[in-house]
């Protein structure tokens, strides 16, 4: 399913939340960073009696928002000060501060609920303390495929901003997904099952907890951090808040109050409640399948790692720091890249197979695509990365299987099938009810099976067309192996008029797409061995007669059918085509077609016996160009010189052009 979208140019305008949870935390930042800088009361009290009426809550908060309304145009550290002043002279708040790493003002409640006002508009200064970085916790060789098919692409932006769901669940969908889309409220949230895959744009952002909040402190003895994601539910909604009144209390949800500008230019103010890393730590653990992938388009998001691991996800990917618009460009790439749909700047002639997470992320740092430059309210800017982190459960590496190239190999026994190698991602060994590999659509008995590589057997006669794995609903793309049947003419002459001929219809195949590494590589010129199969053949006829003295010699008459000679088999009347077909060289090299058959002898008095000849004095091995750019084999005779055997004269070996069958196009994917 391949979709087209239409991008709307929006500005990346300040986003001003003031989020109250409960006592609800991580273990500090993944990375084990302190929030360096944190001013205010730290503060210890709450009266444990219960959550303070909501009421009395709101407006404190709705007093914060006059407050930062009335300074809006003061510098930052002027609104601040003013913010942290008003909370602290609030009977109801036992501490206020300020964090340097995320650059926002929280405040405390006396029940321990928080507060937190996130304008994500920090100083050049504090940017340089706190710049961002490359992937992190980066695992080579990932290979493994969500163990369920469903996901969820959500959007919780707001107008203002580029949602980008729809797309990212197109992806998907042609990954061999089934994509669930729209907002995200608390109760999708506890409705997730076997979550194998989960995009969502959404706000976010830091605050302290109380020193004996019952979570770890920072290494520097600070209290612990609690991160929250803003959700489509609204408040203050009296309905919601008794049906997770447990939830508010123990801080697994928030609230948020978000300013934002709308589509019609004004601004819009609405409460939205909150999920923190309590709520991702102990509600949704057991809700992703194995391997699975979370990617959170937030700022900051990064800092909630470690919850989303300890809820059973295997990778995880957010922003180092301040998201901005250009964000979204990011999350195309990496899943249209995983994907291979195709679909994201910059496009690459031939298409692009799907690639492995650890494949796409280089190719993305490479280019600067895992980052982007998100601008400050005073005029500077500030890099955001992409961080991806690991986690214990699973390992996480593809949304697809996918072929890098194909290979003839030879039989694993003396008398064995001829096999195929298949390099590439295809994750772990389901079992056979799961996974399957065939060639012009035909089951493969597979021999082997790792995360790079599946040996498969071929069958006899042997299929044609293009190879193909499926793993469940996933499937890779389809591979073509060209053929050329390239009718070889070996014409002997001998003394007298005795001469035999040798057609040989050799039949070759090979995967010559060429093969990319990471995606935006000129594919590299293959070279794969390649040999005749069962559906080669050839036939010898044979003729003529020498005479001495005017007494017969020989008369040579009949002839015989040459076939494939199968591994172990006795070649009799046989036909064997070997060579390698080399990119680099244009070239079948290395090449050589011999065949060889029987015929009838007569002699003088009528006594007959049977003669055997073949492609004798042929230098082996050749090199036969291929015209590259279409794949056709080119016409060539080559007069053989060598020992042409007794009653030898002359000898040529001869063929016309051979046009490909199954040449691949730019639309099959390498």
């Amino acid at each position: 399913m391949r979709q087209s979208f239409v991008r709307v140019a929006v500005t990346f305008a300040a986003v001003t939340l003031f989020a109250w949870s409960g006592c609800g935390g991580n273990s500090g930042p993944p990375d084990g960073g302190q929030s360096d800088g944190d001013t205010g009361d730290a503060g210890t009290g709450g009266d444990g009696g219960g959550l303070i009426d909501e009421d009395a809550r709101g407006a404190v908060l709705d007093g914060a928002i006059a407050v930062y309304e009335a300074n809006a145009g003061a510098p930052r550290q002027d609104r601040n000060a003013a913010l942290i002043a008003y909370f602290q002279g609030q009977p109801l708040i036992e501490a206020a501060g300020y964090i340097e790493a995320s650059d926002n003002v929280w405040a405390r409640f006396t029940d321990g609920v928080l507060a937190l006002i996130l304008d994500n508009r920090r100083s050049p200064a504090a940017a340089q303390r706190r710049p961002g970085a490359p992937a992190a916790g980066l695992r080579r060789f990932a290979l493994d495929l969500p163990a369920s098919d469903t996901a969820v692409s959500a959007n919780s932006f707001g107008p203002e901003f580029t949602d980008i769901s729809g797309e990212i669940a197109g992806y998907l969908s042609d990954a061999g997904f089934t994509p669930q889309t729209g907002g995200m409220k608390v109760d999708d949230l506890l409705a997730l099952e076997s979550v194998g895959v989960l995009f969502w744009q959404t706000h976010g952002g830091l605050g302290l907890l109380k020193p004996d909040a019952g979570f770890p402190l920072q290494p520097d003895g600070g209290p612990a951090v609690s991160y929250g994601f803003l959700t489509d539910d609204l408040a203050p909604d009296k309905t919601f808040a008794q049906k997770h009144q447990d939830l508010i209390f123990d801080g697994s949800i928030a609230v948020a109050w978000v300013k934002a500008k709308a589509t019609d230019g004004g601004m819009t103010h609405q409460w939205h409640y909150v999920v923190t890393e309590q709520f991702i730590r102990g509600k949704l653990r057991g809700k992703f399948a194995q391997n699975s992938l979370v990617c959170m388009d937030s700022c900051t998001g990064a800092t909630a790692a470690v919850a989303w691991a300890q809820a059973g996800v295997a990778r995880y990917a957010s922003w180092s720091d301040v998201a901005a618009d250009q964000s979204i460009f990011a999350w195309e790439r990496l899943f249209d890249r995983m994907a291979g749909t195709n679909a994201s700047d910059p496009i690459s002639t031939p298409e692009e197979r799907p690639f492995a997470i650890d494949d796409v992320l280089p190719w993305m740092q490479q280019n600067g695509y895992d980052h982007h430059p998100a601008s400050l309210d005073d005029g500077g800017t500030v890099e955001t990365y992409l961080q991806v982190f690991t986690g214990p459960s699973g390992d996480f590496g593809i949304l697809r299987p996918t072929i890098a190239r194909v290979l003839n190999t030879a039989s694993a026994t003396p008398t064995g099938p001829l096999r195929l190698t298949l390099e590439g991602s295809f994750g772990s060994d389901l079992g056979a009810s799961k996974r399957r590999v065939t060639y012009g659509g035909q089951p493969l008995a597979v021999d082997s099976w790792a995360n790079d590589q599946i040996i498969a057997q071929m069958p006899e006669p042997p299929p044609s067309g293009t190879v193909q794995v499926v793993i469940g609903n996933h499937e890779s793309e389809e591979v073509p192996l060209t053929e050329w049947d390239i009718p070889f003419t070996y014409a002997w002459t001998g003394q007298g008029t005795l001469q035999y001929t040798i057609l040989l219809e050799c039949r070759l195949r090979a995967d010559v797409r060429g093969m990319r590494v990471q995606p935006g590589q000129t594919p590299a010129a293959p070279m794969t061995a390649t040999w005749n199969l069962q559906d080669s053949g050839g036939s010898l006829t044979a003729s003529g007669s020498l005479f001495s003295n005017g007494t017969l010699v020989e008369a040579w008459s009949g002839g015989s059918t040459l076939t494939w000679v199968p591994p172990g088999g006795i070649p009799t009347n046989y036909v064997i085509c070997d060579g390698f077909v080399d990119g680099t060289q244009a070239a079948i090299t290395n090449f050589a077609p011999i065949g060889g058959g029987s015929f009838t002898i007569t002699r003088q008095g009528g006594s007959t016996s049977t003669g055997t000849r073949s492609t004798a004095g042929v230098a082996i091995p050749m090199q036969i160009s291929i015209d590259w750019p279409s794949l056709t084999v080119k016409a060539g005779t080559v007069p053989v010189s060598g020992d042409l055997g007794q009653y030898g004269v002359s000898a040529t070996l001869s063929w016309p052009d051979a046009q490909p069958v199954h040449a691949p196009t730019d639309s099959d994917r390498r």
